[in-house]
């Protein structure tokens, strides 16, 4: 079998590469590479060089594909053309190239931001669209990009095309980078908290069962799309457990400060202000601030009973991976 991902430079596309290049039933494995191979380097797989904004190029490339993983995304823009372009036009412009070239089993990965934050009830795939961000917003009109196209092009014709949508809520794990700037305080014994440090708000999924949950889907090839929110083994976790495991981990105490939302709204107007005297675009700007704020639960249910999705990493298990990776590689 022939697998081609798109994000396999990224955080969690990396993971997802070696895993692919683990199993025996991939004989190849195409990435699409912008510029550096970073995480990938030393690796066994196949470049396929293309950007986002230039797809053209990966036609070729498509051709004997039995997978399709789309995981390639910007997550951080000043403006929602430059999300449309990415998150949008481009998935469009991907999956069009993929059913033509004859590959019908299609993964693309969307995010818990799609939905909007929960309040205090996990979502479901049932729940109707809200998101808050333009990151969210673009993933949103990808979605429903996908399906407009499903109907336009009459793919129900084609009775083994599956396309999986699959939702994560936030990933964290080796190699991850933004709520690697909250750990970073941990180095200094400072533990920001978000709102109420006890609520069970924030779903979170380790990026190994993530991937594990992609590769299951895979093998769900009912004709259709379908769409997954997938979380870890529990709905929800507040910021006391976060930082209490992460104290054992690390074995010393933090100093907790709650961030006030006008507080963490300042300071991600400041960062907007001043990051392009750097020429990039911040992490925590003003959309991101705003998500921070809210609660973001999911459940996994649907995909544990159409398929067996099964997350395995605990909070305490996870956590260790994730902050001794960030110790070893001097992130910490």
């Amino acid at each position: 079998m022939k697998a081609f991902v798109t994000g396999g430079t990224g955080f969690v596309g990396s993971h997802l590469v070696e895993h692919l290049l683990d199993l025996a039933e991939f004989e190849e494995v195409r990435v699409l590479i912008r510029n550096k191979e970073k995480w990938l380097k030393g690796l066994d797989y196949t470049p396929v060089k293309s950007t986002l904004e230039n797809l053209e190029p990966i036609k070729n490339a498509l051709h004997g594909v039995d997978v399709l993983i789309h995981g390639a995304a910007i997550l951080h823009a000043p403006s929602y053309s430059d999300f449309f372009t990415a998150n949008v036009e481009a998935t469009k412009n991907l999956v069009e190239y993929a059913v033509d070239a004859g590959i019908s089993n299609i993964i693309i990965l969307s995010s818990l931001a799609a939905a909007g934050p929960s309040g205090q009830i996990p979502l479901t795939e049932q729940t109707l669209l809200s998101p808050i961000s333009a990151y969210g917003r673009s993933k949103k009109q990808m979605e429903e990009e996908i399906h407009q196209l499903f109907t336009e092009k009459n793919w129900a014709k084609h009775p083994t095309l599956s396309i999986k949508i699959i939702r994560p809520p936030a990933v964290y794990g080796p190699r991850e980078t933004d709520i690697y700037g909250l750990f970073k305080a941990l180095k200094y014994r400072v533990a920001p908290i978000l709102g109420n440090p006890t609520k069970k708000n924030l779903s979170l999924i380790h990026v190994q069962d993530l991937v594990n949950g992609i590769l299951a889907a895979r093998l769900y090839n009912y004709a259709g799309i379908h769409t997954y929110f997938l979380g870890g083994p529990e709905d929800g976790y507040s910021w006391n457990e976060i930082y209490k495991e992460c104290s054992v981990i690390l074995g010393k105490p933090f100093l907790r400060i709650r961030v006030p939302e006008g507080g963490l709204m300042a300071i991600a107007k400041v960062s907007e202000t001043i990051a392009p005297i750097f020429g990039v675009y911040p992490a925590l700007n003003l959309d991101k601030a705003k998500e921070l704020t809210k609660s973001w639960l999911c459940s996994s249910n649907k995909a544990k009973k159409e398929w067996g999705y099964s997350p395995k990493i605990s909070l305490i298990e996870g956590l260790r991976s994730t902050l001794n990776w960030y110790q070893n590689h001097n992130w910490l």
